[in-house]
């Protein structure tokens, strides 16, 4: 279990896009967001309106940059893609990245990866598992007889 998601600009512009940024608060134990992830959202402001949203969303999430290693800088990321990878590799942590490229080198150092698909799978069988257990307990409490 990852204590923590460090989630890359384009699942964060994605679900800004679609005002669902909550799924993310609401799936990951916790969520960073590193500093030339947000640089890279800034940078969008002017081509889309919610890129705003995305970005004072990331903001609450905001971390420092961390030194980019150098099996890592081998693979040419971009720099949110990098940093994503350089905490996730240091804290062990969930990387949250749709770049193919960089999804290849998470693997390549032995980590985990979720994209913005995976993300929506995940929110899915939460929901399916949180109906189960209200279901369950419906039908427990109604063969009781404790509800009429």
């Amino acid at each position: 279990m990852h204590n923590a998601w460090v989630v890359d600009a384009s699942p964060i512009i994605l679900y800004s896009r679609i005002s669902r940024l909550d799924l993310i608060t609401s799936l990951a134990p916790g969520v960073i967001v590193p500093e030339k992830v947000i640089d890279e959202i800034r940078i969008g402001i002017e081509k889309d309106n919610t890129a705003g949203d995305a970005l004072s969303w990331s903001i609450k999430y905001q971390q420092t940059d961390l030194h980019v290693p150098s099996s890592v800088e081998r693979w040419d990321l971009g720099p949110g893609e990098s940093q994503v990878i350089s905490f996730c590799l240091k804290n062990k942590y969930l990387a949250v990245i749709d770049d193919r490229m960089a999804r290849r080198c998470i693997s390549a150092h032995g980590l985990q990866v979720i994209g913005s698909l995976g993300i929506i799978l995940k929110a899915k069988l939460q929901i399916r598992h949180e109906f189960i257990k209200i279901f369950e307990y419906h039908q427990a409490t109604f063969y009781s007889g404790k509800l009429s």
